[in-house]
C-alpha cells in the first residue's frame, strides 16, 4: 500500500494582531478598568492635576466659555459655572469626594449588612424570620423623601447623608449574604466542623464567610455606580452634600438655570457622573462572571 506524504502540510495561520487584541478585550474588563484607573488617579491627585482652587469664585468669568469657542481662553479650559469657578477643577474636585463618599458608604454597608447577613441565614427560624422583616421595613421606606425630610432637621451635612444611604446599602448585602448562607451551611464541610464542635464563629468567620466574598465583591462594585448616582440625585433636589463641596451632582444642580448660556457647567459633571456608573457597572458585571463559571464566556 503507497502512502503519500504531504509535503507542504497546511499550517494554521497566526492570529491577527486585531483578533488578538478584541479576544483581550473581551476577556478582560479593558475598558471599564481604564475608566476607573483614570477616577482613581484624578481623584488622589486631585491638588495637583487641577489647575484651580474649586472655590475660587472670579466674577469676570461669569459663564465664560470652553476653549474651543471663539471667546474661550486656557484659563478655563472647559469654561466657568454662574459663579466664575473653574469646571475643570471642580470636575477633577468631584471625582475625589466620588471616591471618598462610596468609600465610606460601601465600608459602613459591608461592615453592617455581612455579619447581619450570615446570622439571619446561618440560624434561621424565628431569628431569621424577624431580622429579614426589619430589612423589608427599611426597604419600604422612602429615600428621597426622608432625605429631604433630614435635611430640614439638621441641614446639608455631609455626615448625615452618608448615614443615610449606608442605613439604605446594608439591607441589600445583607439579604444577598443570607442568601449566600443558607447555601453554604448544608455543605458537607461546614457540617464537618460543626460535628467536630468547632464553635459558631468559627464557622461564620472561617468556614462560611470565605464563600460568601465573591458575592459581596460582585455587590459591592455593582452598589458603587448606584451610590454615586443616589447621592447627585440627593444633591440635585437639594438634599445632598453642603454647597462648599464639589459634588458633581450639585455642579449638575447649580448649571440647570444656564443650559440655554452655559450648557457646560453642567454638562462635564453629568458626563463624569455617566462614565462613572457605566465603568462600575460593567466591572460588577465581568467580576459576576467571573466568579460564575456558568457565566463566563471566552472568546
Amino acid at each position: 500500500m503507497e502512502i503519500t506524504i504531504d509535503r507542504n502540510p497546511t499550517v494554521r495561520p497566526r492570529d491577527s494582531y486585531q483578533t488578538r487584541a478584541w479576544r483581550f478585550v473581551r476577556r478582560w474588563p479593558v475598558v471599564p478598568a481604564f475608566l476607573l484607573a483614570v477616577l482613581l488617579i484624578t481623584g488622589l491627585l486631585a491638588p495637583v492635576i487641577a489647575p484651580k482652587d474649586p472655590n475660587e469664585s472670579n466674577l469676570r468669568a461669569r459663564n465664560a466659555s470652553p476653549i474651543w469657542y471663539p471667546d474661550g481662553s486656557a484659563t478655563h479650559l472647559l469654561g466657568a459655572d454662574h459663579l466664575g469657578r473653574d469646571v475643570v477643577s471642580r470636575v477633577i474636585y468631584g471625582a475625589r469626594f466620588s471616591l471618598l463618599f462610596a468609600s465610606l458608604v460601601i465600608s459602613i454597608s459591608t461592615v453592617i449588612g455581612v455579619p447581619y447577613g450570615m446570622v439571619s441565614g446561618y440560624f434561621g427560624g424565628w431569628l431569621d424570620e424577624g431580622m429579614m422583616r426589619v430589612v423589608d421595613v427599611i426597604f419600604a421606606l422612602p429615600l428621597i423623601l426622608l432625605g429631604l425630610a433630614l435635611v430640614v432637621v439638621f441641614g446639608q451635612r455631609l455626615d448625615v447623608l452618608i448615614g443615610l444611604l449606608a442605613m439604605f446599602s446594608w439591607p441589600g448585602t445583607a439579604r444577598q449574604v443570607r442568601a449566600g448562607t443558607l447555601s453554604l451551611k448544608t455543605k458537607d464541610y461546614v457540617l464537618a466542623a460543626r460535628i467536630s464542635g468547632a464553635s459558631t464563629s468559627r464557622i461564620l468567620f472561617r468556614h462560611i464567610l470565605p464563600g460568601v466574598v465573591s458575592t459581596v465583591l460582585v455587590l459591592t462594585t455593582l452598589s458603587v455606580g448606584g451610590l454615586i448616582l443616589t447621592e447627585a440625585i440627593l444633591s440635585f433636589l437639594g438634599a445632598g452634600v453642603p454647597p462648599s463641596i464639589p459634588a458633581w451632582g450639585l455642579m449638575v444642580a447649580d448649571g440647570r438655570n444656564y443650559l440655554t448660556t452655559a450648557w457646560w457647567a453642567s454638562f462635564f459633571p453629568g458626563l463624569a457622573i455617566v462614565l462613572t456608573v457605566t465603568g462600575f457597572n460593567f466591572l460588577g458585571d465581568w467580576l459576576r462572571d467571573f466568579f460564575d463559571p456558568r457565566l463566563r464566556q471566552r472568546a
